[in-house]
């Protein structure tokens, strides 16, 4: 049993939200988490979100930035936990928690190398790890993504099924590899997107899936030395729509974000916060 990981996550909102449950379970097996704030390919927020409002327009750059910034403010103001840091001070677990800039500088990947960990679980981490990160812990590096690899690789995948009219989304535990989105699968649940028509309440039906996956690991049903092979003849790869691409999207009758779908996303917070009995 793992009993010695680091997590790297994004810390957000909605990271909060995929990963509680498996906190609650195995908090103790954590023994750092690092937080990355830049987008992905970004050096600078700021300059991620002039460029995404250039390239994708306002409806996605207003998606983002209303799970990002908007929504957690408004849930601080309630007095609710809106992110993984202010979750595990309620979970009352002295795990150190540090914001870091990259989790590629020498001196991070040192430290992590310092702790002896036995895995690295990485979730929404906004960076693409170098080797010698993936290769820091003795038996593995594991991330969960948002697509039933090998399709679906890359950025975003839940604005993509609804723009392709799937009939079914997927999220994926998989080995860390140097290409990105490209190791060999751990698990892999496929399920059905129904009537949703909204991009955001898709990433909330997603977000459900990963604590399973990490709780089905964690427990032992599914493991490194039971693994698939992705076929990368299958891959695809995507990464932020252009402006054209979001209108292609709201003439199929979608929409990205709405009333109901940030209902949800509250409501799913509070399952979430009050099974522990505190917010």
């Amino acid at each position: 049993m793992y009993d010695r990981c680091v997590l790297i996550t994004n810390g957000n909102l909605l990271s909060l939200i995929a990963l509680a449950d498996w906190l609650r379970l195995y908090k103790d097996r954590i023994r750092k988490i690092y937080v990355t704030r830049t987008l992905p390919s970004q050096k600078s927020n700021i300059i991620g979100i002039v460029r995404m409002l250039r390239d994708s327009g306002w409806d996605y750059t207003w998606l983002k930035i209303w799970t990002n910034k908007i929504a957690p403010i408004l849930l601080r103001l309630k007095h609710y936990h809106s992110d993984i840091k202010s979750y595990i001070k309620m979970l009352k677990y002295a795990c150190p928690l540090q914001e870091v800039k990259s989790v590629n500088e020498e001196k991070i990947v040192k430290e992590i190398k310092s702790l002896n960990i036995q895995l690295l679980i990485s979730f929404s981490a906004t960076q693409k790890f170098c080797d010698d990160l993936i290769n820091s812990p003795t038996v593995g590096s594991i991330n969960i993504h948002y697509g039933n690899l090998p399709a679906y690789a890359g950025l975003s995948p839940y604005f993509w099924y609804l723009y392709n009219r799937e009939r079914y989304y997927g999220v994926t535990l998989h080995k860390i590899t140097s290409k990105l989105d490209a190791g060999s699968i751990i698990d892999q649940v496929n399920r059905r997107i129904g009537n949703i028509r909204s991009v955001l309440e898709l990433q909330i039906k997603m977000a459900s899936e990963v604590s399973p996956l990490l709780i089905r690991f964690f427990q032992g049903t599914t493991a490194l030395t039971k693994t698939t092979e992705q076929d990368q003849n299958l891959r695809s790869y995507f990464r932020h729509p252009t402006k054209e691409q979001v209108r292609h999207l709201k003439s199929n009758g979608y929409i990205l974000i709405d009333s109901t779908s940030r209902k949800k996303v509250y409501n799913e917070l509070k399952r979430v916060l009050f099974q522990n009995d505190a917010v």
